[in-house]
């Protein structure tokens, strides 16, 4: 199990559109999550960064995967700094995107919220 914990700063208490963004961070620095939250706290948006793999979930499309153009540029460039884009995305998430999603532990009341998104809780949950 990955742990990811709350980042907790200024940054998330700033509203732009609406929403508000909360962000995730793990020992592993290739994982990042963030979720977007809506005037009434409710979600409406979540992104799951596990290496350069992205599983989103959003409240009017759905589940989705994606890859990020960083891995592409690495083989040839080297380490890449910057804002990460979204390629190949596919409406839909597979076994390998679940297994994932299952691998990773988000604080408190985040774990069962994020993973009910993505139809992941284990039984009993």
């Amino acid at each position: 199990m990955r742990e990811l914990y709350l980042i907790k700063s200024n940054k998330t208490e700033e509203w732009e559109n609406g929403v508000r963004k909360v962000s995730f961070a793990c020992d592993d620095p290739d994982i990042h999550a963030f979720v977007w939250l809506d005037l009434r706290e409710r979600l409406s948006g979540i992104q799951i960064i596990f290496r350069e793999k992205v599983l989103e979930w959003d409240k009017s499309s759905g589940v989705s995967h994606g890859d990020t153009n960083r891995e592409a540029d690495e083989e040839a460039h080297g380490y890449q700094k910057g804002a990460r884009s979204i390629h190949n995305q596919v409406h839909s998430i597979d076994q390998s995107d679940l297994a994932l999603l299952k691998t990773l532990l988000f604080p408190g009341e985040w774990d069962s919220l994020i993973k009910s998104c993505f139809n992941v809780l284990e039984k009993g949950n």
